[in-house]
C-alpha cells in the first residue's frame, strides 16, 4: 500500500469516493436485477400458475357440467329434452377440450405435462363410455314422470344452475382481481425500477460531484498551506540563517526578505485550523524577521558612534563623546563606557598640558596632582621628576652663575688694585 500513500490527496479522494459510487452502483444494479426477477416470477406465476390454474378450473366446471347434462340426460322424461341434453354434453365436451387446449402451453414442469397427457387418455376412455350410454339409454323407454325428478329437473335445475352461476362470476371475479393486482403490480415494478435508476443514476453523479468537489477543494487549502510552509522555509527562514551568519560575521548589509503572505481561509475545519496555526508561524518568524532587523540597525547606529569617537580621537578631538541617549541597554552602556574611556584618557592629558604650560613659563614649581593610575600614573610620576629635576638643575645654574659673577668682581677688583 506504499504507492497509495505516496498519491497525492486529491488523488486518494477521487479514487475512494469513485469506489464508493461503483460500489452503489453495483448495488443499484444487484437491486434492480432481483427486482427483475422477483417481476418475472411473479409475472411466471401469474401466466403460468394463475392463469393456468383458472383454465384447469374452468375445465374441471366443464366435466361437472358434462356429468351434470349426462344425468340429466338419463333423466329426461321426452325426446325433447334427451336432444337438449344431448346438445349440451357436447357443447361441454367442446369448452373443456378448449379450456384444456388452454392449459396445456402454461404446463411447466414434467409431472404437468404428464398428468395432462395421463387426463387426455383417460378423456377418450370416458367419452367411449358415455357414448355407449347414450346409445343404450336411446334404446331405453323415456324415464316415468315423476314428481321428484320433475322437482329435480325444474326447479331444482335452475337452483343449481344458479348457485353454478353464482360460484362462476365469483370466480371469474376473483380472477379479475387478480389480474388487476397483477397489472397493478406491473406498474409498480415499472415506476419503482424507473424511479430506481433515477435514483442510482442521481446517488452515483452526487457522489461523483461530492468527491471531485472536496477533492478540489480540500487538495487546494492543503497546496496553499504547503505552498505557504514552502516560501516560510525557502524564503524567510533562509534569509533568516543567512541574516544572522552574517551578522555573526560582523556583515551589518543584511537585506531579509519576508515575502510569504498569509492565508486567506476562513473555514472552521481542520483546514481552517492549520490555516490559523500556519499564520500564526509565518506571523511569528516575521516577527523574528523584524527584530533581527531591528538589532541590525541598532548595531549599526552604534558602530556609527563608536566610529565618531574612534575617528575624533584619532584627530586629537578628545572633548568629543558619543550620545548615549540614543541607544537602551548594553548599546547604551557600551557608549557610556567609551566616552567614560575618553574621560579617563583626556583628564592626564590635559592636565600633562597645563603643567608643562606652566613650566614653559618658568613655574617649575607646579606638579601633577590628579589621581590616575596605571600608565598615566606613570606619566604623572615623569611629568613632576622633570619638574623637580629641572628646578634643581636651574638652581644649580643660578648657584654657578652667582659664583662666576663673585669671581668676575673679584678679580676686576684686584686688576684695579695692581694698576
Amino acid at each position: 500500500m506504499k504507492w497509495f500513500k505516496n498519491l497525492k490527496i486529491r488523488v486518494k479522494l477521487l479514487l475512494g469516493f469513485i469506489l464508493v459510487s461503483v460500489l452503489t452502483l453495483f448495488v443499484g444494479i444487484l437491486g434492480l436485477t432481483n427486482m427483475g426477477d422477483l417481476n418475472y416470477m411473479l409475472d411466471s406465476i401469474y401466466k403460468n400458475d394463475t392463469i393456468g390454474i383458472s383454465f384447469i378450473k374452468e375445465a374441471n366446471v366443464d366435466l361437472v357440467y358434462h356429468g351434470r347434462a349426462l344425468n340429466n340426460f338419463l333423466l329426461s322424461s321426452s325426446s325433447k329434452d334427451r336432444n337438449t341434453y344431448r346438445n349440451r354434453l357436447n357443447e361441454y365436451e367442446a369448452l373443456l377440450k378448449q379450456n384444456l387446449e388452454k392449459a396445456k402451453p402454461l404446463m411447466q414442469t414434467d409431472e404437468e405435462k404428464q398428468l395432462i397427457a395421463k387426463f387426455e387418455r383417460e378423456w377418450k376412455n370416458y367419452k367411449k363410455i358415455v357414448k355407449q350410454i347414450i346409445e343404450k339409454a336411446g334404446l331405453e323407454d323415456l324415464m316415468v314422470n315423476k314428481e321428484s325428478v320433475q322437482l329435480a329437473m325444474t326447479v331444482g335445475r335452475e337452483e343449481a344452475n344458479l348457485i353454478d352461476t353464482l360460484l362462476v362470476k365469483l370466480s371469474r371475479l376473483q380472477e379479475d382481481n387478480g389480474k388487476q393486482y397483477y397489472d397493478e403490480s406491473r406498474v409498480l415494478y415499472a415506476n419503482s425500477r424507473k424511479f430506481m435508476i433515477f435514483l442510482l443514476i442521481g446517488a452515483v453523479c452526487l457522489g461523483l460531484l461530492i468527491g471531485f468537489y472536496l477533492a478540489n477543494y480540500l487538495s487546494k487549502k492543503i497546496k496553499q498551506v504547503a505552498e505557504r510552509m514552502q516560501s516560510l522555509s525557502g524564503i524567510c527562514i533562509t534569509n533568516l540563517a543567512k541574516g544572522s551568519e552574517q551578522l555573526a560575521n560582523g556583515d551589518l548589509n543584511i537585506n531579509i526578505v519576508t515575502g510569504t503572505k498569509l492565508l486567506e481561509i476562513d473555514s472552521k475545519d481542520e483546514i481552517g485550523q492549520l490555516a490559523i496555526n500556519m499564520n500564526q508561524v509565518i506571523t511569528n518568524t516575521q516577527g523574528t524577521v523584524a527584530s533581527v532587523e531591528k538589532a541590525v540597525k541598532a548595531v549599526k547606529e552604534a558602530v556609527n558612534e563608536i566610529d565618531l569617537l574612534v575617528n575624533a580621537s584619532v584627530n586629537g578631538k578628545l572633548k568629543t563623546r558619543g550620545n548615549a541617549s540614543k541607544f537602551a541597554g548594553s548599546y547604551k552602556e557600551l557608549i557610556e563606557g567609551l566616552n567614560n574611556t575618553l574621560e579617563a584618557v583626556a583628564a592626564p592629558i590635559n592636565e600633562q598640558s597645563k603643567v608643562l604650560e606652566k613650566m614653559s613659563a618658568g613655574d617649575l614649581t607646579v606638579r601633577m596632582s590628579g589621581e590616575y593610575k596605571g600608565d598615566f600614573l606613570a606619566i604623572k610620576s615623569s611629568i613632576n621628576s622633570l619638574a623637580v629635576s629641572f628646578n634643581s638643575t636651574l638652581s644649580e645654574v643660578t648657584e654657578a652663575v652667582q659664583a662666576t659673577a663673585s669671581a668676575s668682581a673679584e678679580i676686576s677688583s684686584s686688576t684695579e688694585e695692581m694698576a
